[in-house]
């Protein structure tokens, strides 16, 4: 369980944040302002790179309408699991080609992880017909 704690970008966003707050609390606006500049300062100096791999839904879509002149559909096929921790099963598709598809713990994160499956199809298949 702790492994899933670890991995869930909404609980580490949170404590991020509370941490922030404590900082701010005990050492004025000023450290906790330091302490957060120190932290994402190193990820500005590559932020478009940045920036395009940790979104490849956008990536996806500008790939899809420049090469395919269509928008890509994401289609939420099932989730399973207990409700506190659910395992969403999302698909890509094409007009009506299933291009990828992948599981996540939310309906964002498998759409992003079908999104990078689908880039990684395109760009490795010489043609891919829609």
């Amino acid at each position: 369980q702790l492994e899933s704690l670890r991995s869930n970008q909404r609980i580490q966003a949170s404590l991020f944040e509370s941490l922030c707050g404590a900082i701010m609390i005990n050492n004025g606006l000023d450290e906790a302002i330091s302490f957060i500049e120190e932290i994402i300062t190193p990820y500005f100096e590559n932020i478009d790179q940045f920036f395009k791999d940790s979104d490849p839904k956008t990536h996806l879509q500008e790939l899809s309408q420049k090469q395919f002149k269509i928008t890509p559909k994401y289609v939420k096929e099932e989730s399973v699991g207990p409700s506190h921790d659910p395992l969403f099963n999302v698909s890509v598709w094409l007009e009506d080609k299933k291009i990828s598809s992948s599981q996540g713990s939310s309906i964002k994160e498998a759409e992003q992880k079908a999104a990078k499956k689908a880039l990684t199809t395109i760009k490795n298949e010489s043609e891919v017909s829609i």
